[in-house]
């Protein structure tokens, strides 16, 4: 099992609470989910539990938040892989 942690900031470097964050499990796990970021403007992903070895890939995909649009450019990251 892997929980991908994403912090939700705006330009300038504001933490956004209640933001909807949307992401994908790859690897040892496959899905699409959905969280809220909280009032640390931090959303969290849970994956299934695996046996297997290998990694779990994860991928944000979107973000929605009143008086904001999201722009992939200012990505400090989008992906990261959790090794099991």
């Amino acid at each position: 099992m892997a929980v991908a942690e994403v912090q939700v900031m705006d330009e300038d470097r504001v933490p956004v609470s209640n933001a909807e964050e949307s992401g994908t499990w790859s690897g040892l796990d496959k899905g699409d989910l959905v969280a809220v970021t909280n009032t640390y403007a931090v959303a969290a992903f849970s994956s299934a539990k695996s046996k297997k070895s290998g990694s779990f890939i994860f991928s944000v995909t979107g973000l929605a938040a009143t008086g904001y649009q999201f722009d992939t450019d200012l990505n400090i990251e989008e992906s990261d892989a959790i090794d099991q």
